[in-house]
């Protein structure tokens, strides 16, 4: 092609080029790509670092399918080479003749671009628009995961902001695993704690995009399942295809009807303070576990991982800051037992006095459940007690049973 012929491709390419929308921009290059070849059809991929695939984009997918592996694939070859591919295909992929373009920003590889039963064989002008084209294709890509984390952040912000207004440790926590579950694009989200008693992992919270599978309160035994390698190390685990490890668990699917297909897992650690013996000493401990599941575009990332990571450390802290709550919320009740408990035994008439409007007290928390919070109940716990000591120091009190 004469540089004449050349001129109006090159203007079309930087029109291409000035494109903002990521989407946009890969329709029109494989449009490009497609006419100044003369294929009879194309398809685009863009590799996903971290799983090592290609991602079906624009075009058609039938040849390779919606995400071909990078490596030891035909849908691979000229990006593993970094050089234009072409071959005669074999029938049963649905072309002739195959011309495989890499697209390359600087020496970083960006995607491939597949023409099909081309009639231009040379492969030269292809590879020079699309070695035009990539450069952009590669900084749209990193512009929009740019602006993704910056509204992840901003969201997170937020999320961070609600925490402190509450001390409702299961809401917290509810609203951590369904931010967690929107944040990371997933199928699923589900908090599991360790226990203590048998070493089990119950599965205690569970955000779902499917409302009726309900798999509250599942158990996984110790040590099973990615979500208990990732309790046993204290190590996050990300898998993008369950049915290729052996780690993966599947009980839970089996009882739940939820088919995993990918799973990326944190462990919930939290330092716990032993003040006995020598005082201060703190020593992390694992709580639990959080896990997203079925990532429902694209495969979990590094990005996600972070994400997961800050939101797992939040979750430890509110478990660790309920359990600090309730050994001081018991040892208050403890003090007002033992104080109460004293007073009762200056006087045999009301010895056991107290113990028993304890008793009715726990009768009324459980007809009034749904009404009375955790906190309400125990302050009533004290107020009955407390309150039944005013009764003894009435001065008409011993005429009256006289």
């Amino acid at each position: 092609m004469d540089s004449l012929s050349l001129i109006p491709l090159l203007e079309r390419a930087n029109q291409i080029a000035a494109l903002s929308d990521l989407e946009l921009l890969l329709e029109q290059t494989l449009s490009l790509l497609v006419e100044v070849s003369s294929a009879r059809a194309g398809a685009l991929y863009l590799l996903d670092e971290t799983s090592r695939t290609l991602v079906f984009k624009a075009g058609d997918n039938r040849p390779f399918g919606a995400r071909p592996a990078l490596a030891r694939s035909l849908a691979g070859k000229a990006l593993r080479q970094r050089q234009p591919f072409h071959q005669e295909g074999p029938a049963r992929h649905g072309f002739h003749a195959l011309l495989s373009l890499p697209l390359l920003s600087g020496a970083q590889p960006v995607g491939v671009v597949h023409l099909f039963d081309i009639t231009q064989p040379d492969s030269g002008l292809a590879q020079l628009l699309a070695d035009r084209l990539a450069a952009e294709i590669g900084r749209s890509v990193q512009l929009g995961a740019s602006r993704q984390h910056n509204r992840r952040l901003e969201a997170l912000i937020a999320i961070l902001g609600h925490i402190g207004t509450s001390l409702d440790r299961d809401q917290i926590l509810q609203v951590i695993i369904d931010s967690a579950r929107e944040f990371l694009q997933a199928e699923a989200c589900s908090l599991f704690l360790v226990d203590e008693a048998t070493g089990d992992l119950e599965l205690v919270l569970a955000s779902n995009v499917d409302k009726s599978i309900q798999v509250e309160q599942m158990r996984v035994p110790a040590g099973k399942g990615i979500i208990g390698q990732v309790i046993a190390s204290g190590e996050a685990i990300l898998v993008s295809d369950t049915a290729r490890d052996k780690r993966h668990y599947g009980g839970m699917d089996r009882k739940s009807g939820f088919i995993t297909r990918s799973v990326l897992a944190m462990p919930l650690c939290s330092r716990k303070v032993d003040l006995g013996g020598e005082r201060g000493i703190a020593q992390e401990h694992v709580l639990g576990g959080l896990e997203a599941l079925n990532k429902i575009q694209g495969t979990f990332n590094d990005d996600d991982t972070q994400l997961l990571q800050i939101l797992a450390n939040q979750a430890a802290t509110v478990l660790e800051i309920a359990g600090l709550y309730t050994d001081a919320n018991e040892l208050f009740m403890d003090v007002v037992r033992s104080l109460t408990a004293a007073i009762d035994a200056k006087d045999p008439y009301t010895e056991g006095h107290s113990r028993r409007v304890s008793s009715t007290r726990w009768r009324l928390r459980a007809s009034w459940a749904s009404r009375l919070s955790r906190s309400t109940t125990s302050a009533l716990a004290a107020c009955c007690m407390m309150s039944a000591k005013s009764v003894y120091r009435m001065p008409s009190w011993p005429r009256l049973v006289s």
